[in-house]
This record gives structure tokens, sequence and C-alpha cells, in this order.
């Protein structure tokens, strides 16, 4: 039988679940940590879980970048290792989460404002490097600069998003889950407390208790990355990006 004390930590978990993995704001995000950091869902949702609630998080309000910023604070506390590739998608997830252009970020901006301007150049000079349909737009380099963020990160994000291929975010259907469990795949976070009763969460946790962590491939170490991210490009207007090898 589970005590109280029990019960609030899984409320804890279920908070930080609800935050970062129901509300689809750091889809690469989590699915990384949950592939290649923890050794299962329950295990980072219920250890952030803990550190939110330490730090009496569940009281204050926040914003879009709060939760960005309270999640590495976390990472970087436990000593987390790949933290470069974590921000690096933690960038992405940010710059995906927004409409428009967003106006600001949380992390410090490092770009070198030539470099900037030149990878800028590059793209409007040569479209179809990025892809057919930016080339069918036939965006100016001043069109560019309203609606594009640039990023590089120092590693292979093709790669590292094909290290978490397996793991979805969404429902998905029963074949695809099929697929998964024969790709490896960890089971859903939401899995471990789906139904929420005693029976269903402590048998969750028996069955993810001898997962591991799985190593990142190392050719994600293999180059660096020129993210770009559009905005207002479509109908459906949501954030598109692309990824240059550099």
């Amino acid at each position: 039988m589970m005590t109280f004390s029990d019960i609030i930590r899984l409320k804890r978990l279920e908070d930080v679940l609800e935050k970062y993995w129901n509300s689809h704001r750091m889809d690469h995000t989590a699915k990384y940590l949950i592939r290649h950091v923890f050794d299962s869902p329950f295990d980072f949702f219920q250890e952030f879980g803990d550190y939110w609630e330490e730090r009496g998080w569940q009281k204050i309000g926040h914003q879009l970048e709060d939760l960005f910023i309270r999640l590495q604070s976390f990472l970087i506390d436990r000593g987390t290792p790949s933290m470069d590739i974590i921000t690096g998608l933690m960038k992405l997830d940010y710059f995906l989460g927004h409409k428009y252009k967003p106006r600001k970020i949380w992390w410090d901006f490092v770009l070198d404002k030539s470099d900037w301007s030149s990878y800028l150049k590059n793209i409007a000079a040569n479209p179809g490097q990025i892809s057919a349909q930016l080339a069918e737009a036939g965006l100016n380099e001043r069109e560019l600069q309203k609606y594009t963020v640039l990023e590089v990160l120092p590693f292979s994000l093709d790669a590292v998003l094909e290290s978490i291929s397996g793991l979805r975010a969404d429902g998905g259907s029963e074949e695809e889950e099929a697929d998964n469990a024969v790709d490896g795949a960890v089971p859903s976070p939401e899995s471990l407390i789906q139904g929420g009763t005693e029976s269903s969460i402590e048998e969750s946790v028996q069955t993810t208790s001898t997962a591991v962590a799985v190593a990142e491939p190392s050719s994600v170490r293999e180059g660096r990355t020129l993210l770009i991210v559009m905005y207002q490009q479509n109908e459906s207007q949501r954030a598109q990006y692309y990824t240059l090898p550099l």
C-alpha cells in the first residue's frame, strides 16, 4: 500500500508531466532526456518534480521562458552530462513554441553579427540548399530577416533527432506503439500515472525499474548545425525549421 508521502510525490510528478510533456512545449528535449539521460520516464519526472517542489515553484506562476530556465537549472544542479546537446534541443523547442518570431530568448546569444549576416545572405542566395519550399517562396534577405531566427548548434541535430525517433509525444496508433516497442522505445511518461490508481502506478514503476538510459551515438558529435527557424510561412502559422550542416 502506498503511503501519503508517496501519493504527494506522485502529484509532483503529475505537475511537471503536464507542464513538460502533455503540453508539448519540449517534445524534443523531453524525448532526449528520457532516452539518453534518465533510466526511465518515471525517474525523470519524479526527480524533477521533487526539485520543483523543493524550490516552491508550484506556488508561483511562470512564463514560457521560465519553464526552460527551471529545467536547465535542475539539469545543471544534478550534474547532467551533454548539456550542450540538451540546451540545443531546448532552444529548438523554444523557437517552435512561438507562433511569431520571438522578441526575446532565455539564453545568451553568441552568434557574431557578421556570421549571422553571412549565413542569412547565403540562405537568400541559395534557398534550394535548405528546402524546395523555401526556394519556391523566393524571399529576399530583408524578408528572411523579418521571419527567421538562426542558431548554431555544436552538434549534428539530425543525428540527435534520429536517436530519439522511436519516442513520440502524442497518443498515436496501436500499430505505431507496437513498432516502437520493437525498436526498444521507452514507455510513454503518461502511462506511468494513467488512471491514477495505486495499483497501476506501482505496476508501472515495477515494469520500468530495470530500464537504463541509452548512450547517444557518436555521430552526434560530428560537426555543427545551423538551425534555421521560420515563422508565418503557411496557413497553419506554425514555425518551421530547417537544418544546414556546418
